[in-house]
Protein backbone atom coordinates (compact mmCIF):
# COMPACT_ATOMS: atom_id res chain seq x y z
CA UNK A 1 0.00 0.00 0.00
CA UNK A 2 2.78 2.33 0.48
CA UNK A 3 4.45 1.77 -2.34
CA UNK A 4 1.32 2.62 -4.41
CA UNK A 5 1.22 5.85 -2.23
CA UNK A 6 4.73 6.53 -3.27
CA UNK A 7 4.39 5.85 -6.89
CA UNK A 8 1.30 7.49 -7.13
CA UNK A 9 3.05 10.65 -5.68
CA UNK A 10 5.86 10.56 -8.41
CA UNK A 11 3.70 9.95 -11.10
CA UNK A 12 2.33 12.99 -10.19
CA UNK A 13 5.15 15.05 -9.57
CA UNK A 14 6.47 14.36 -12.97
CA UNK A 15 3.02 14.72 -14.60
CA UNK A 16 3.19 18.29 -12.63
CA UNK A 17 6.93 19.27 -13.95
CA UNK A 18 5.66 17.74 -17.88
CA UNK A 19 2.74 20.21 -17.54
CA UNK A 20 5.21 23.20 -16.00
CA UNK A 21 7.21 22.83 -18.70
CA UNK A 22 4.58 23.29 -21.38
CA UNK A 23 4.04 27.49 -20.38
CA UNK A 24 6.66 30.01 -21.75
CA UNK A 25 9.71 30.94 -18.84
CA UNK A 26 10.10 34.62 -18.43
CA UNK A 27 13.00 36.86 -18.15
CA UNK A 28 14.78 35.63 -21.59
CA UNK A 29 16.73 37.94 -23.58
CA UNK A 30 14.13 40.22 -25.27
CA UNK A 31 13.05 43.03 -22.52
CA UNK A 32 10.51 45.08 -22.82
CA UNK A 33 8.48 46.87 -20.02
CA UNK A 34 9.09 45.10 -16.90
CA UNK A 35 6.91 46.71 -14.81
CA UNK A 36 5.71 44.08 -11.86
CA UNK A 37 2.26 44.12 -11.55
CA UNK A 38 -0.09 46.15 -12.74
CA UNK A 39 -1.29 48.40 -9.91
CA UNK A 40 -2.43 51.58 -12.29
CA UNK A 41 -3.20 54.18 -12.80
CA UNK A 42 -2.05 53.23 -16.96
CA UNK A 43 1.46 54.57 -17.29
CA UNK A 44 0.06 55.87 -21.44
CA UNK A 45 -3.28 57.17 -22.05
CA UNK A 46 -5.43 57.99 -25.19
CA UNK A 47 -8.34 59.89 -25.96
CA UNK A 48 -10.72 58.74 -29.08
CA UNK A 49 -11.90 61.61 -30.32
CA UNK A 50 -12.11 61.30 -34.18
CA UNK A 51 -14.75 58.35 -35.15
CA UNK A 52 -13.40 56.26 -37.38
CA UNK A 53 -9.82 56.27 -36.35
CA UNK A 54 -7.85 53.89 -34.59
CA UNK A 55 -5.54 54.38 -31.61
CA UNK A 56 -2.43 52.82 -31.51
CA UNK A 57 -0.57 52.10 -28.36
CA UNK A 58 3.62 50.88 -29.25
CA UNK A 59 5.67 48.88 -26.67
CA UNK A 60 9.94 48.71 -27.21
CA UNK A 61 11.05 45.56 -27.06
CA UNK A 62 15.22 44.71 -26.69
CA UNK A 63 17.09 41.78 -27.84
CA UNK A 64 19.82 41.67 -25.21
CA UNK A 65 20.77 38.35 -26.10
CA UNK A 66 23.23 36.91 -28.77
CA UNK A 67 20.74 34.99 -30.78
CA UNK A 68 17.67 36.16 -32.73
CA UNK A 69 14.47 35.76 -31.44
CA UNK A 70 11.08 34.71 -33.47
CA UNK A 71 7.71 36.14 -32.31
CA UNK A 72 5.01 33.84 -31.92
CA UNK A 73 2.03 35.94 -30.33
CA UNK A 74 1.27 38.81 -29.07
CA UNK A 75 -1.59 38.82 -26.54
CA UNK A 76 -3.07 41.69 -24.03
CA UNK A 77 -5.49 41.24 -21.41
CA UNK A 78 -7.34 43.82 -18.84
CA UNK A 79 -10.10 45.78 -17.78
CA UNK A 80 -12.82 46.31 -20.70
CA UNK A 81 -10.49 44.70 -23.32
CA UNK A 82 -12.45 42.14 -26.37
CA UNK A 83 -8.90 41.44 -27.76
CA UNK A 84 -6.08 43.84 -29.15
CA UNK A 85 -4.92 43.94 -33.09
CA UNK A 86 -1.23 43.78 -33.01
CA UNK A 87 1.64 44.10 -35.48
CA UNK A 88 5.60 44.43 -34.71
CA UNK A 89 7.84 47.37 -35.84
CA UNK A 90 11.30 46.13 -36.20
CA UNK A 91 12.65 49.36 -37.87
CA UNK A 92 11.15 52.03 -36.20
CA UNK A 93 13.22 52.44 -32.96
CA UNK A 94 16.24 52.59 -35.26
CA UNK A 95 14.76 55.53 -37.10
CA UNK A 96 13.55 57.50 -34.11
CA UNK A 97 10.18 56.90 -34.83
CA UNK A 98 9.09 55.20 -31.22
CA UNK A 99 5.16 55.11 -30.88
CA UNK A 100 3.59 56.06 -27.65
CA UNK A 101 0.44 56.52 -28.90
CA UNK A 102 -0.75 57.83 -32.31
CA UNK A 103 -4.39 57.79 -34.06
CA UNK A 104 -4.82 56.83 -37.71
CA UNK A 105 -6.26 58.14 -39.78
CA UNK A 106 -6.96 61.61 -38.16
CA UNK A 107 -6.35 65.32 -39.32
CA UNK A 108 -3.50 65.67 -36.16
CA UNK A 109 -1.90 62.45 -37.53
CA UNK A 110 1.90 61.93 -36.27
CA UNK A 111 4.10 62.67 -39.41
CA UNK A 112 5.64 59.19 -39.22
CA UNK A 113 2.31 57.25 -38.36
CA UNK A 114 1.60 55.72 -41.93
CA UNK A 115 5.48 54.60 -42.51
CA UNK A 116 4.71 53.22 -38.66
CA UNK A 117 1.76 51.11 -39.70
CA UNK A 118 3.38 49.95 -43.17
CA UNK A 119 6.14 48.51 -41.70
CA UNK A 120 4.09 46.22 -39.79
CA UNK A 121 4.62 42.66 -39.80
CA UNK A 122 1.88 40.00 -38.30
CA UNK A 123 4.10 39.42 -34.64
CA UNK A 124 4.13 35.41 -36.15
CA UNK A 125 6.58 36.37 -38.80
CA UNK A 126 9.13 39.22 -36.94
CA UNK A 127 12.23 37.90 -35.74
CA UNK A 128 13.93 40.42 -33.62
CA UNK A 129 17.91 40.23 -34.53
CA UNK A 130 20.27 40.32 -31.11
CA UNK A 131 21.35 44.00 -30.06
CA UNK A 132 18.68 45.44 -31.86
CA UNK A 133 14.98 46.97 -30.48
CA UNK A 134 11.58 46.63 -31.99
CA UNK A 135 8.49 47.59 -31.23
CA UNK A 136 5.22 45.85 -30.52
CA UNK A 137 1.97 48.32 -32.25
CA UNK A 138 -1.40 47.63 -30.87
CA UNK A 139 -5.10 48.78 -30.78
CA UNK A 140 -6.99 48.07 -28.44
CA UNK A 141 -10.95 46.53 -29.19
CA UNK A 142 -13.21 47.29 -26.07
CA UNK A 143 -16.00 45.04 -25.11
CA UNK A 144 -17.93 48.07 -23.91
CA UNK A 145 -16.46 51.48 -26.51
CA UNK A 146 -18.28 53.55 -24.26
CA UNK A 147 -16.10 52.78 -21.04
CA UNK A 148 -12.48 53.06 -20.77
CA UNK A 149 -10.50 50.42 -22.03
CA UNK A 150 -7.30 49.34 -20.45
CA UNK A 151 -4.54 46.79 -20.95
CA UNK A 152 -3.11 46.07 -18.14
CA UNK A 153 -0.89 42.49 -19.11
CA UNK A 154 0.78 42.86 -22.50
CA UNK A 155 2.09 39.35 -22.99
CA UNK A 156 4.81 38.69 -26.18
CA UNK A 157 5.15 35.17 -26.57
CA UNK A 158 8.57 34.15 -28.26
CA UNK A 159 10.98 31.44 -29.58
CA UNK A 160 14.84 31.98 -28.32
CA UNK A 161 15.79 29.24 -30.06
CA UNK A 162 15.69 26.98 -27.44
CA UNK A 163 12.53 27.19 -25.65
CA UNK A 164 9.38 29.24 -25.62
CA UNK A 165 9.72 32.63 -23.32
CA UNK A 166 7.29 35.26 -22.95
CA UNK A 167 7.98 39.29 -22.25
CA UNK A 168 5.53 41.07 -20.15
CA UNK A 169 5.09 44.75 -20.49
CA UNK A 170 2.72 45.32 -17.56
CA UNK A 171 2.91 49.72 -17.56
CA UNK A 172 -1.22 49.77 -18.51
CA UNK A 173 -2.14 51.07 -21.79
CA UNK A 174 -5.89 52.95 -21.88
CA UNK A 175 -8.38 53.91 -24.13
CA UNK A 176 -10.58 56.38 -22.96
CA UNK A 177 -13.49 57.90 -24.52
CA UNK A 178 -14.36 61.05 -24.67
CA UNK A 179 -12.24 64.34 -24.15
CA UNK A 180 -9.96 63.58 -21.16
CA UNK A 181 -7.61 60.90 -19.59
CA UNK A 182 -8.85 61.75 -15.94
CA UNK A 183 -11.20 59.90 -13.85
CA UNK A 184 -13.31 59.94 -11.15
CA UNK A 185 -10.62 58.02 -8.93
CA UNK A 186 -7.96 61.09 -10.56
CA UNK A 187 -9.93 64.35 -9.08
CA UNK A 188 -7.80 65.52 -6.41
CA UNK A 189 -4.64 64.08 -7.82
CA UNK A 190 -1.59 66.75 -7.98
Amino acid sequence: MRRRRVGAAAAAAVLAGLLAGCAPFEGGPLVGGRGGQYQGPPMICALELEPGATVYFGSMLANEGDDAIAVTEVRGSGTNVASIDAGIDLEGVALDQAVGSMRWPADDAWEHTEDVLDRLVAPADAVIEPGTTAQVIFSIVPVDPEQPATVEDLEVLYDNGIISQVERDTYGYQLMPGDSCETDDDEGLS
